[in-house]
C-alpha cells in the first residue's frame, strides 16, 4: 500500500496545471448524471470565476454513492488530485473540495496560519478530522467555500458591530483565495446589522455560516 501510494505520488507531484475541461468527471456509477453534473459545473464556475483560475491540478471527479460512511458530501485526496462527490450535493460541495485543492496547490497557506483557523475547528468530528493539520484544512476550505462577497461582509461588519469572530481568518482566506478580494463589491442587501453581529460571534466556523448565508449568496439552490 505505501509502495502503491508513493509510486501516486510520484506521477501526481510535477503534474502540470491543465484546463478546466481536460478533467474528468465520471459519472459510470449513476444512472442519470443530470443534477450532479449541473450542481458540480456551477460550483465549479464559482470557483473559477471568484478564485480567476483558469487551470487546475484536479484530475478527476467522480460521483460515489457514499463517502465517510455516509457522514460526508465530498473529499479530496491530494495524492491523487481527485474529488469524490456525492451526486445529490448543492453546488457549495464542489466549491468546498476545490478549495481544498486551491489550498494544495498553493503549498498549504492554510498550515502557514495554523493557529489563527485551528481554533474555529473545535467543533469538528474528531474521526473524521483526527489532527489539528486536517482540522486546519478544513476550516480552510469552509471559509473558501463561502465566497468573497461573504467574506467581504463580514470584514465590513466588523468595525460596524464591534464584533468578535473569525475576522482575521476571514481576510486571511478571502486575500489568499480570492484575487483583488477587498475590491469586492458587497451586495445591496436590507439586513438586520444586529442579526449579523450575533452571526459573527459564532465560535465556530459553522456556527458562523449558518446564521450569515441567510443574508449571503444562496447556495443550496438548484443549479
Amino acid at each position: 500500500m505505501v509502495v502503491a501510494t508513493l509510486a501516486l505520488w510520484m506521477l501526481t507531484a510535477c503534474d502540470p496545471p491543465h484546463a478546466w475541461d481536460q478533467v474528468t468527471l465520471d459519472t459510470s456509477r449513476l444512472d442519470d448524471p443530470t443534477w450532479a453534473l449541473a450542481s458540480y459545473n456551477t460550483g465549479q464556475g464559482r470557483f473559477a470565476s471568484w478564485t480567476g483560475r483558469d487551470r487546475t491540478r484536479v484530475r478527476t471527479v467522480t460521483f460515489v454513492d457514499e463517502i465517510c460512511g455516509g457522514r460526508c458530501g465530498g473529499r479530496y485526496n491530494s495524492v491523487s488530485h481527485g474529488i469524490r462527490l456525492l451526486p445529490t450535493v448543492p453546488p457549495n460541495y464542489a466549491m468546498h473540495e476545490l478549495c481544498h485543492s486551491l489550498d494544495d496547490e498553493e503549498g498549504r497557506p492554510s498550515e502557514d496560519a495554523a493557529d489563527m483557523l485551528a481554533p474555529y475547528g473545535d467543533g469538528l468530528p474528531g474521526d473524521l478530522y483526527p489532527t489539528r493539520t486536517a482540522r486546519v484544512h478544513e476550516v480552510f476550505a469552509e471559509l473558501c467555500e463561502q465566497g468573497p462577497q461573504t467574506l467581504g461582509m463580514v470584514l465590513e461588519l466588523h468595525p460596524a458591530c464591534g464584533t468578535e469572530g473569525p475576522v482575521d481568518a476571514a481576510r486571511f482566506v478571502g486575500e489568499t483565495a480570492f484575487p483583488g478580494f477587498h475590491e469586492v463589491d458587497l451586495p445591496a442587501r436590507s439586513v438586520s446589522l444586529r442579526t449579523l453581529s450575533r452571526a459573527l460571534a459564532g465560535t465556530t466556523v459553522s456556527a458562523l455560516w449558518a446564521n450569515v448565508q441567510a443574508v449571503a449568496t444562496p447556495w443550496t439552490a438548484a443549479p
